[in-house]
């Protein structure tokens, strides 16, 4: 079995320290927390924290890791998650990485020293830290939420991005619009990818596929919504349909919009995606694609905790339904 003195060893630090780093890791550097929780990782080491947990072997709470906790996105999931947590008498600590992938394994370390009994991710992938003890025979409990992750097997849960921006595109070119504008997110991001992909193919079924949509990338906040606004303004002015993946970049480019004497919808059409609280009181009220988020984090929590209890799971990957919200920042193009 392997002890605490073994991590010690490997790590090249006293015991005192290893207690420290998993009792008060910030009463220790981050770079001797890095070196400690790789040691805990290599060894298999598996502390437990508190004198509950001697007995039980659990925490009573789990880890949300979430990219920016700001995004107004992502605190109605978290708002889900709470709820069924609260219910089940669980805590829920928060972990907001910023994308930082080494904040990531920071804050992955809570499992690996039995911190906590189960992980969600709200991002695209699995923290490295948590590869070793998830992706095995008796995997720790790990959901993946937001994001729709087809090639791994732990539960995921998400909407079908495709299939809802190619609905938001149809929408536009019903309208009568053939010139557009889009404001993505970042390459690389599933959820990118896959609204871009509906994107182009509902331009190519309705024979626009020749149409060459002026593209910038964003980053899902308010500000790269208005700057890339600005960008594809100064590019092309002449786009009837500017085309947002998220509400924030679209509330941001209403505003760009109205700084370039651009009215909406009389001039430029504007859909955004989520249909966050603010979208109703947005300047027209936005057009946009309704996640279901606070039933994501309540799913995606009741499956982390069925796995905790050693439920099997036997749908993995889940599909929740979106609805279209038409309101008054879309309409026909001016003739």
């Amino acid at each position: 079995m392997t002890t605490i003195k073994d991590v010690s060893r490997i790590a090249g630090v006293s015991i005192a320290t290893v207690s420290r780093t998993l009792r008060n890791p910030e009463k220790v550097s981050e770079k001797t927390r890095e070196i400690v929780l790789k040691a805990i990782e290599e060894t298999g080491y598996q502390p437990n924290m508190l004198a509950s947990s001697f007995r039980t072997k659990k925490s009573n709470a789990i880890l949300v890791l979430v990219p920016n906790m700001a995004n107004l996105f992502y605190s109605r999931v978290i708002r889900g998650i709470q709820q069924v947590a609260e219910e089940t008498g669980y805590n829920v600590l928060l972990g907001d990485t910023g994308g930082d992938v080494e904040i990531e394994n920071r804050y992955s370390g809570f499992a690996l020293t039995k911190q906590v009994d189960g992980v969600i991710q709200l991002s695209k992938h699995l923290p490295k830290t948590l590869e070793k003890i998830v992706l095995n025979e008796n995997p720790f409990p790990y959901v993946n939420a937001c994001e729709y992750l087809d090639d791994r097997p732990f539960p995921t849960i998400g909407v079908d991005n495709e299939a809802a921006q190619y609905q938001i595109t149809e929408h536009l070119i019903q309208q009568g619009h053939r010139k557009f504008a889009v404001i993505t997110g970042a390459n690389g991001v599933p959820v990118h990818d896959d609204r871009l992909r509906g994107f182009h193919r509902a331009m190519i079924q309705n024979r626009l596929g020749d149409e060459k949509p002026i593209i910038c990338e964003g980053d899902f906040s308010l500000d790269s919504g208005a700057e890339c606004a600005r960008k594809v303004l100064i590019q092309d002015p002449s786009f009837t349909g500017l085309i947002c993946f998220s509400d924030e970049m679209a509330i941001g480019a209403l505003q760009t919009l109205k700084e370039f004497g651009k009215k909406t919808p009389e001039d430029i059409s504007v859909t955004g995606f989520d249909d966050i609280e603010f979208a109703r009181y947005a300047d027209p009220p936005l057009t946009t694609m309704r996640q279901p988020t606070t039933e994501i984090g309540e799913v995606a929590a009741k499956i982390l905790f069925a796995q905790m209890e050693g439920t099997p799971i036997e749908n993995t990957k889940i599909r929740l339904p979106t609805e279209m919200i038409i309101r008054a920042s879309t309409q026909a193009p001016a003739t």
